[in-house]
């Protein structure tokens, strides 16, 4: 499976847009077979730059698109700070606002 993220997806409605084949275009179609994709984060990201939802939809449409659970959220999280101690450390001197 692929799970492309925000920026790839910014790179590859540019290829699509400027009728291209880029790097984004080659990388997807260089694995025929594999499903193709993107997390609601990552569509929401990508819908801020347009303002017609079905424009939008029409570039995702041969997308899967995932959502996540919470549990699957915090372990993207602890993958994230294994990658990047020094943001863990930081935000770990910050206190946390109750609600």
């Amino acid at each position: 499976m692929l799970l492309l993220d925000t920026s790839f997806l910014v790179d590859l409605a540019a290829e699509y847009a400027a009728k291209k084949i880029g790097p984004a275009r080659r990388f997807v179609v260089s694995r025929p077979g594999t499903p193709v994709c993107v997390s609601v984060i990552a569509l929401g990201e990508f819908a801020e730059g347009y303002e017609d939802k079905a424009d939008v939809e029409r570039f995702m449409a041969p997308f899967k698109v995932l959502a996540f659970s919470r549990a699957i959220v915090y372990k993207g999280a602890a993958v994230q700070r294994a990658f990047n101690p020094k943001t863990a450390i930081e935000r770990k001197q910050k206190s946390i606002v109750s609600f």
